[in-house]
């Protein structure tokens, strides 16, 4: 309640009939205001994310390129690594 009544003391300086009407109004405003600079800073945020967002799913689908490359390697040289092991063998 302390906060609230030092938060009107900002902006409502004169206790008058006039400023007292206009009060509400004052106060939509006022929260209007915040909010609109709150939607603002968390659309930055936003697409801050989404960037983010997108850099990973590079990120995933290069892992996801060099994994199969890897599997296909690994396939092509298998005979040849059975043949080098056999041939140490003997």
């Amino acid at each position: 309640m302390l906060e609230a009544l030092k938060s009107l003391s900002i902006f409502f300086t004169e206790n008058s009939l006039r400023t007292r009407r206009n009060l509400r109004g004052d106060i939509e405003r006022r929260s209007l205001s915040i909010n609109e600079e709150f939607v603002r800073i968390f659309k930055d945020v936003k697409e801050e994310l989404e960037s983010i967002h997108e850099d990973v799913q590079a990120m995933s689908s290069c892992c996801e390129e060099m994994t199969s490359r890897l599997k296909a390697a690994k396939e092509q040289t298998q005979d040849l690594i059975l043949k080098t092991n056999k041939l140490q063998g003997e």
